[in-house]
């Protein structure tokens, strides 16, 4: 997790970033994915939940991010 990058964040989109970072690192340990595999995989998901992003709605992105990839 890149610190430079989170303490730039407001704290509610520190929340999503570290979920993100978790689905990475989950993706990677458990489901063998490699490092770039299991960013773009995050990152595709994140983009469906752009307009949320947007709207303020960091708990419901950070929680579809948990139910989509951690289960």
């Amino acid at each position: 997790m890149n610190r430079k990058i989170m303490n730039g964040l407001p704290k509610e989109m520190q929340k999503v970033y570290t979920m993100a970072d978790k689905c990475c690192r989950r993706l990677i340990m458990m489901e063998g994915f490699t490092a770039k595999a299991a960013e773009e995989a995050v990152l595709n998901a994140l983009r469906e939940y752009d307009s949320d992003l947007r709207m303020g709605e960091y708990d419901k992105v950070e929680t579809a991010l948990a139910i989509k990839f951690i289960k």
